[in-house]
């Protein structure tokens, strides 16, 4: 999951454990410039899936913000605009004010598309930050059925 740069705390998507919490209600007294922050978030969040309905990364995005934004008491809409690669919805994201109010959901295209397009109209190391890990993928290499291989230490 991915955001704007420096506008979404890490925590905001984090199970807080009590021992946080504590060290977090001692450290209150030496903060003054969060106080002034709003709540976040305030008014519905805009989860972006670089990809169509229904594949692993929508999956993943409703289950994962139905229950973040029942632990928030925000809305989480989540919006799909598949093509190029995940690249439009990553473009959208990158568009998108700074506030903390516009999520990437990606998965592989983040990491792959810098090297494979070289006209973006963005740039994931300068409009992005990472905000948390969200699941890891399995990858399967898979051959034809032939008997003589069984795995990849397998040579003729």
């Amino acid at each position: 999951m991915l955001t704007r740069r420096n506008m979404l705390p890490a925590s905001a998507t984090n199970q807080i454990s009590r021992r946080a919490l504590l060290a977090g209600i001692a450290a209150a007294p030496f903060v003054r410039s969060a106080s002034a922050q709003a709540a976040w978030p305030n008014r519905p969040v805009q989860v972006m899936v670089p990809y169509p309905p229904a594949g692993g990364a929508d999956t993943t995005a409703r289950i994962l913000y139905a229950k973040v934004g029942a632990m928030l008491g925000q809305q989480f809409v989540i919006e799909n605009r598949g093509g190029a690669g995940g690249t439009i919805g990553e473009a959208v994201v990158a568009k998108a004010a700074p506030d903390g109010y516009t999520i990437l959901h990606d998965a592989t295209a983040h990491s792959i598309n810098g090297a494979l397009y070289s006209n973006l109209s963005f740039d994931y190391n300068r409009d992005f930050d990472s905000v948390a890990l969200v699941s890891l993928v399995p990858q399967r290499h898979a051959a034809a059925s032939v008997p003589r291989i069984v795995s990849v230490h397998d040579r003729d």
